[in-house]
């Protein structure tokens, strides 16, 4: 979920399958890489709200 704290409610959600251990996002802040529990990293474009890859 990512949280719009200029208006105190939720931009988006996104449903991923394990719990999330840690993030990383770009300089650019439009790229988020999720690590979690699966062992699994999802990279998650921020402006479609959408992985575009898992590894």
């Amino acid at each position: 979920r990512s949280w719009d704290s200029k208006n105190d409610s939720t931009k988006c959600e996104l449903q991923l399958q394990a719990a999330i251990t840690s993030l990383a996002i770009n300089r650019e802040k439009h790229l988020l890489l999720a690590c979690s529990r699966d062992d699994t990293l999802k990279l998650i474009e921020l402006r479609e709200n959408r992985v575009i890859q898992t590894f």
